[in-house]
Formats: structure tokens, C-alpha cells, sequence
């Protein structure tokens, strides 16, 4: 059985941290500044939230109109894989190759959107799904305060600002797996991705700092009974993206899908 050792790194080095934390304080669109805000608690009653621990998956509000994924097309079936089987079949199906090189990729993923244009960003609408309580939020939807249990590590933050939105696949492995192929808009489109509720996780800057840029073969979350999970939405995102997997990285999602 293959052992994965899971290594802190230092954040300051990364500079994809830099670009996560640019993502996540970007304004949202079509804001502008005002006098100051009415602190208000919404429920948001389209979204049904539940902890993360749980096993339960949240339901997120998704735009009303979106843009299909970058390379899929119409006949694409979209279901996640859920048992060990259908882990291993979807890997089996992705195309294996080498990282491709790292040069040009920061600075073309751009931001976070507000598609549904209702004054919450992505990042904001993550938020409100993953708190198990009612946010606090202001009428411009910058949120105050919730209530979130970051998966990969367990953490339980009631302060926003503790809390990152992590892409499953990070946005350097995927430019690394295939989207240095694909157009700002569809790089664009896959930092906004609300139609898929495993793709962007809601956990703790400590561990998100942790995981950096690095595939399964060299981290998994520490929590075990999540792992499964994990590899699940990393393969789910790599299929519906038409990502390739590297030797390493499939070799280390196999094994990791065995105890699945």
C-alpha cells in the first residue's frame, strides 16, 4: 500500500497562494462604494446547508445561465463517480501524460463573478452553502459571519476571513493538466464553476496553505473518511473538464480508491 505523506509548505513561496487570496478579496462586479452598510441576517432559502462532516453534500445556487465547461460536450454524462468502481472506470478513462510546462499561467484565470447577478460573487455564494447556520451578511453580500467545518482538516470557523475557497483541483493543476489549452473565458469559467457542488470546497487557510499546488500522489486531506470524497471530485472534476492525470498522480488515485 502506496504511503502519502502529507508536508506543510510554506505559503509566502507559493505564488499561486498569492492568486487565491486575490481571488478571494476581489470586489464584486458591479459594486461601487457607498455609505456604509445595513448588517442584515439572510437565509437564503434556495440553499439547503448542511456540515460537511455529515456526508452530505451542499446544494448550491448555480447562475441561471452558464456557459458549458471548457472541451465537454452535449453528450458528456455529468454524474459523479460514487463507488470504488466507478472511481477506477472514470480514471481509466482519462488521458495520462506529463505536467505540462508552468510558464504563463498566473494572471489568466481571472476573478470572481457575481453571474446571477444578485450582488453575491462566487466565493460569497460558496460561503452561504457550506455554513450549517443562517450568515450574517451585509446588503452588498459581504459576509460576516457563519459557521463552516472545513472538511480536510476539521477546523470549525465562524469568521470569514479564516476561511478559503478551495478548487479541488487547484487552479495551477489544471493549467497544468490542460486548461494552458483553453481560452481566458473558459479559465474564467472554471474558477466560477457553481454548477457542481464538490468542485469548490469552503476550508480552513491553514490547510488549503498545506495542500498548495500538490495532485493526491503527494497530499491527501488528514482527515481519512474524507479522502474518499476527495479522489471522487478530483477525478468527477478532471473528467468533466477533460484534464489529464500524470503517471504519479493516477497511480496514487488508484491506490487511494481501493480503500473507497
Amino acid at each position: 500500500m502506496a504511503v502519502l505523506a502529507i508536508g506543510a509548505v510554506v505559503a509566502s513561496s507559493l505564488l499561486n497562494h498569492e492568486v487565491s487570496k486575490r481571488l478571494a478579496t476581489v470586489p464584486i462586479e458591479g459594486t461601487t462604494t457607498t455609505s456604509p452598510e445595513v448588517v442584515t441576517t439572510t437565509t437564503v432559502a434556495a440553499v439547503a446547508v448542511t456540515p460537511k462532516g455529515s456526508g452530505a453534500r451542499s446544494t448550491r445556487r448555480a447562475p441561471t445561465t452558464s456557459t458549458p465547461a471548457p472541451s465537454t460536450t452535449s453528450t458528456t454524462v455529468d454524474v459523479p463517480p460514487e463507488t470504488q468502481s466507478e472511481v477506477i472506470a472514470a480514471l481509466d478513462k482519462l488521458a495520462v501524460a506529463d505536467e505540462h510546462s508552468q510558464a504563463g499561467k498566473y494572471g489568466r484565470f481571472g476573478y470572481w463573478r457575481d453571474d446571477d447577478k444578485d450582488g453575491c460573487n462566487t466565493r460569497a455564494e460558496v460561503l452561504i452553502a457550506e455554513s450549517s447556520e443562517t450568515v450574517e451578511r451585509t446588503v452588498a453580500c459581504r459576509i460576516l459571519r457563519g459557521k463552516w467545518l472545513s472538511p480536510y482538516d476539521n477546523a470549525v470557523l465562524t469568521d470569514p476571513i479564516e476561511v478559503a475557497i478551495d478548487h479541488v483541483v487547484t487552479i495551477t493543476e489544471a493549467w497544468e493538466s490542460g486548461a494552458w489549452q483553453w481560452t481566458d473565458i473558459q479559465r474564467n469559467d472554471y474558477v466560477n464553476d457553481l454548477e457542481h457542488p464538490d468542485f469548490l470546497v469552503a476550508v480552513s487557510n491553514a490547510i488549503k496553505d498545506t495542500k498548495g499546488d500538490k495532485d493526491p500522489g503527494e497530499w491527501l486531506p488528514p482527515v481519512e473518511t474524507y479522502r474518499c470524497d476527495y479522489l471522487r471530485a478530483w477525478v468527477h472534476l478532471k473528467t468533466v473538464y477533460k484534464m489529464s492525470v500524470d503517471p504519479g498522480e493516477r497511480e496514487a488515485i488508484a491506490v487511494g480508491a481501493l480503500h473507497c
